[in-house]
């Protein structure tokens, strides 16, 4: 079941300290694991050479990879953006789930290439029971920025250029233009933690493959589903069905990709 509202702020703040601390620290490099049958572990900050270590993770876990639980206070965005063209060409699920677990900053760039993406809310509406197994974590945005040193002359141009790719690749992915404002209003240091209504317009689905499930599935959003009021025997019924379509599809896919990893291939030297 989702925490209570006061709950929830407590993380959101807890977890705002420790965004801030980290760029105020240098942190170690993320840890990333095999955790259960078909999950990765991302913890930590993303530093240089992060998607390579996903990748060795990846090659060397006893089972094919369906999803990454990602817990990390954001980061390099180039290195962000490597670790997105992993995701998006194996399918990978995203999720942030488990108490305390936090999604923020560069860390969104990853979170929606996901083809499934799983966290909660921030403002204390529950979701019923049943969608959640475990405590779902949370996602927070603010504006990309460059480190570069202030007396750098080309540092106010060089910003406003990551801003517009960030831009193209939100849009690519369909986030809704009022997120991406959203995103870009704010400053470095204030963050905003993404709430149920926000999570819906991201989706649960990429929207390539959401269409696909409402074709073949029958699926709607779990908003929409709950309005609706569906038994308990059709939205089981579709569950079942998108398991079959995603895993069906998936499992190939994802045999094909490790062969390519293996191989040395790598999607960031395209």
């Amino acid at each position: 079941m989702m925490p209570p509202t006061n709950r929830l702020k407590m993380l959101a703040a807890g977890a705002f300290m420790i965004f801030a601390a980290c760029h105020l620290t240098i942190a170690n490099a993320a840890d990333v694991y095999y955790s259960t049958e078909g999950t990765l572990n991302f913890e930590g900050e993303i530093r240089r050479g992060d998607a390579e270590r996903v990748v060795v993770a990846a090659l060397t876990a006893p089972t094919l990879i369906y999803e990454i639980n990602i817990n990390s206070n954001g980061g390099d965005l180039a290195e962000a953006m490597r670790i997105v063209s992993l995701v998006k060409d194996a399918h990978w699920n995203i999720e942030v789930m488990g108490h305390g677990r936090v999604c923020v900053s560069a860390c969104f760039f990853i979170f929606i290439a996901g083809e499934r993406r799983s966290a909660g809310g921030t403002d204390g509406i529950a979701w019923p029971q049943e969608f959640w197994s475990i405590e779902p974590g949370v996602v927070g945005v603010h504006r990309p920025y460059l480190k570069d040193p202030l007396e750098n002359p080309e540092s106010p141009k060089n910003q406003e250029a990551l801003m517009r790719k960030a831009r193209e690749y939100l849009n690519e992915a369909g986030i809704a233009q009022y997120l991406v404002d959203e995103m870009m209003s704010r400053p470095s240091n204030d963050i905003y933690w993404l709430k149920r209504r926000d999570l819906e317009f991201v989706g649960t689905f990429s929207p390539g493959i959401e269409e696909a499930l409402i074709a073949n599935c029958g699926y709607k959003r779990s908003a929409q589903a709950v309005a609706e009021r569906r038994n308990k025997e059709t939205e089981t019924q579709v569950n079942f069905c998108v398991a079959k379509f995603l895993g069906d599809r998936n499992f190939r896919i994802q045999k094909l990709y490790v062969a390519k990893l293996r191989s040395g291939w790598r999607p960031w030297k395209k």
